[in-house]
């Protein structure tokens, strides 16, 4: 039922979030390396996908059972 409910905001969100990081990522991280070094633009690629994963934990709470 849970899922059901929620699976097309949920497959919506995914595409979006491919869209835009493609349009989006490989400029700013070209910036990244090219202002400072690889290093960082991998770690702001890191800190990026630890931010949005705690997002959707907090948006998309896991449901309890019920039983």
């Amino acid at each position: 039922m849970y899922f059901d409910k929620w699976r097309p905001l949920a497959i919506g969100l995914a595409m979006m979030g491919t869209g835009c990081g493609t349009i989006i990522f490989p400029p700013l991280l070209a910036t990244i390396s090219k202002t400072w070094s690889w290093k960082e633009a991998y770690l702001f690629q890191a800190v990026i996908a630890l931010l949005s994963g705690g997002f959707a934990l907090l948006y998309f709470p896991v449901p309890q059972r019920r039983e």
